[in-house]
């Protein structure tokens, strides 16, 4: 076996590969990891949404007028999202602090849509 030196050269080319694909997961899961941190920051946002979509669709149960689509809420999602994208910062208080303000406006943007309609 030691003298069949493709055997040896093939072995050695699977050793580099291996080590390779090594560095490539640990990589992979500091990414992943990183990721999640930072979608981690965005869920106060996620969940004031999910809080204020869910209540504003039992409305139809005081009166069947108050109906509301997910599209309609997602469309005024994404106005307080674009509304707030120009007042961004780099900081992790700036962002902490645009995600309250996302959370507060949007509070203000769903109460005058269901008061309007």
């Amino acid at each position: 076996i030691l003298e069949n030196k493709a055997l040896i050269s093939s072995l050695n080319k699977t050793k580099k590969q291996a080590i390779v694909i090594a560095e490539a997961l640990q990589k992979s899961k500091q990414v992943g990891e990183d990721l999640d941190n930072k979608r981690n920051i965005y869920r106060p946002i996620a969940r004031a949404g999910s809080r204020l979509y869910f209540t504003i669709a039992q409305l139809h149960a005081v009166n069947h007028m108050y109906r509301y689509s997910l599209s309609a809420f997602l469309d005024i999602f994404r106005v307080n999202l674009a509304a707030q994208r120009e007042k961004a910062g780099d900081s992790k208080d700036a962002v902490k602090q645009r995600i309250r303000g996302l959370c507060r406006s949007l509070v203000v943007r769903i109460f005058d849509y269901v008061v309007l309609s």
